[in-house]
């Protein structure tokens, strides 16, 4: 059984900001012998650094204490990383995305990586009326991981993999209203649940939720999760365009050693998505 794990990141108003306000859910999957190898490898890195094995690795506290490194402010002798250099910051995290992004004996990607981001504005905008509480596009959040199971569904069609796929998020987004109500309509119909490879091997429901500081892997999907919403907020204050590698941040170089795919919608693209709703509807009705 393949296991995929979702975060996402996201940032909030700000006074006087003209920040373009942007959702990104990311997600790695693989199979059971890799997730137990990166587990391993996780939690002995951060012993390594000095950490505890069991450290509960968050990117946002993470940047914040980096920052106040590079600003050369103190941090507190409570705070996990006190003492700590930039240089100490920049080789942890590249430790920690060689782990992500380590490769298997075939020289495939040993954890597959999907994101999914969307201008909040532009899906407002875009979004009838009369798909307010629909099951798919009711939230920012759960807009995402439909589009990001559906390109899991597309993986599994292109190689031959029947099996189910068991589907765990990170607590804390305050969506789990939604994604019980989006598994419960999508288990109720026999195609969909073929479709998204559904199954109860780990619960009696197709997917569950955990808390991220005891799950490497929901770390793992936060990290990516944080990235590629800083490049997305990047890429539009450049107005969507080309964005040299060389003006990249380098923490998304880093992780994008291996091939990352991900979608940022456009207000185009959403509006397109939306208009295929109703149909879906009337052909698997709630």
């Amino acid at each position: 059984m393949i296991t995929a794990y979702f975060d996402a990141s996201y940032n909030q108003p700000k006074p006087n900001s003209t920040d373009s306000l942007v959702y990104t859910v990311a997600c790695y999957f693989g199979d059971r012998p890799n997730w137990n190898k990166f587990r391993k490898e996780w939690r002995t890195a951060l012993e390594k650094s000095g950490l505890s094995r069991d450290f509960h690795f968050h990117m946002n506290k993470f940047e914040y204490a980096r920052a106040q490194a590079i600003a050369g402010g103190e941090l507190e002798n409570k705070n996990p990383y006190y003492g700590w250099s930039k240089a100490d910051f920049d080789r942890f995290l590249d430790r920690m995305h060689r782990i992500i992004n380590r490769r298997s004996k075939s020289s495939k990607p040993r954890l597959a990586p999907f994101q999914a981001t969307v201008i909040r504005s532009d899906f407002d905008e875009a979004r009838p009326k009369e798909l307010k509480s629909d099951l798919e596009c009711r939230s920012y959040y759960i807009f995402c991981v439909s589009a990001i199971m559906d390109a899991i569904r597309q993986w599994a069609d292109e190689n031959n993999y029947y099996d189910p796929v068991h589907y765990i998020f990170a607590k804390g987004d305050k969506e789990g209203g939604n994604l019980h109500r989006w598994f419960d309509y999508c288990w109720k119909h026999e195609d969909l649940r073929h479709r998204f490879r559904l199954g109860k091997g780990y619960s009696r429901v197709p997917h569950s939720m955990q808390f991220s500081a005891v799950e490497p892997a929901l770390q793992a999907a936060d990290v990516a999760a944080y990235e590629f919403h800083k490049f997305a907020v990047s890429w539009i204050e450049s107005g969507l365009q080309e964005i040299e590698k060389a003006r990249l941040r380098a923490a998304i170089k880093s992780l994008t050693r291996i091939e990352h795919f991900g979608w940022l919608f456009t207000k185009q693209q959403l509006a397109a998505y939306f208009a295929d709703v109703p149909e879906n509807r009337r052909l698997y009705p709630r």
